[in-house]
C-alpha cells in the first residue's frame, strides 16, 4: 500500500509541527513497531520498497530508517538486512546501563517501598514541563541482584500520563516493572547526571548494604521519541560485580 504525501497520518493533529519529510516518515515508523505492525526478529523490506510504499525518495527514506536506527528500534547487520528490535528491551538498557561478563544486568525483582501521589515540586515541574499545580506519582523502589548490583530509585512520573497507576501497584506491586509498557511510555533518551556519593542511613538499611557505602548518585530525566519528558529519577546504584557502559554514537 503506497502511502500518498496528502495521507492525515503525515499531518496529524498530534503533531501541530509536522517537520521535515523524513522526520515525519521516521515517525510513521516508528507508531508501526511500536503498535506491532512489525515484530521483533522480523526483517525490513528493502529502502528501495520501502520508499515506494510511503511515496518518498530512497534518501528520505534512509535518513528516516537512520532515526529509527538511532532510537534502538531497527538494526542493521552487515550482509543480511534491518531487523526490528525490541523497544521495551532497548529502553531498559538505556535506563539500567548496567553490565557484566554474561551481559546487561537488571534485577527482574522490584520492590515498591512507597506510591502516592503529591503535588509536584518546583524543579520537578520544570523538567517535566508541568504547572505548578500539577501532580506527580512519587514511587520509591529497590532493585537488587545480591552480590552484583543494587538500586535505590525515588521516581516522579506526571500523573495525567499514568491515570490509575497508584491503585494498580496498591493491588499488584510487581506490575510497576512494566509500567512504561503497560501505558505506552516508552523512553528513548535519557539526561543523567551522575556523580560519587556515600549511601545515606535510609537508603542503605533499604539495599540492607552498611551506611555511607560507596554508591553513584544520579538524577535522570526520561524523554520518548517526540522529546516529552514521561519520568524524572534520582537513583543510588551500588555496582558490587557490574559496571556502568555508555556507548555514544
Amino acid at each position: 500500500m503506497k502511502i500518498r504525501r496528502d495521507d492525515p497520518r503525515l499531518m496529524s493533529a498530534s503533531r501541530p509541527y509536522a517537520g521535515p519529510l523524513y522526520l515525519q516518515i521516521s515517525d510513521l515508523l516508528r507508531e508501526r513497531i511500536h503498535s506491532r505492525g512489525w515484530v521483533e526478529g522480523q526483517a525490513l523490506p528493502n529502502e528501495g520498497d520501502l520508499a515506494r510504499e510511503y511515496g518518498v525518495s530512497v534518501g528520505t527514506m534512509r535518513k528516516a530508517l537512520e532515526q529509527v536506527e538511532a532510537i534502538g528500534w531497527i538494526s542493521r547487520r552487515q550482509g543480511r538486512g534491518t531487523f526490528v528490535a525490541n523497544p521495551e528491551a532497548t529502553s531498559a538498557r538505556r535506563l539500567n546501563p548496567f553490565f557484566n561478563r554474561d551481559g546487561h544486568v537488571l534485577p527482574e525483582s522490584v520492590e515498591v517501598r512507597s506510591i502516592a501521589t503529591r503535588a509536584v515540586l518546583p524543579e520537578e515541574a520544570e523538567s517535566l514541563s508541568l504547572d505548578e499545580d500539577e501532580t506527580v506519582v512519587s514511587v520509591v523502589t529497590v532493585r537488587k541482584t545480591d552480590g552484583v548490583l543494587a538500586l535505590y530509585d525515588d521516581m516522579a512520573i506526571p500523573s495525567r500520563l499514568v491515570p490509575g497507576l497508584v491503585e494498580s501497584i496498591a493491588a499488584e506491586p510487581q506490575s510497576f516493572a512494566s509500567y512504561r509498557s503497560d501505558y505506552g511510555l516508552l523512553v528513548t533518551s535519557v539526561k543523567e547526571a551522575i556523580k560519587a556519593a556515600a549511601l545515606p542511613d535510609e537508603v542503605a538499611t533499604a539495599l540492607g548494604l552498611p551506611a555511607a557505602s560507596p554508591a553513584l548518585l544520579t538524577r535522570r530525566l526520561s524523554l520518548d521519541a517526540d522529546g516529552e519528558p514521561i519520568d524524572i529519577c534520582v537513583r543510588y546504584a551500588v555496582a558490587i560485580e557490574a559496571e556502568y557502559r555508555v556507548e555514544l554514537s
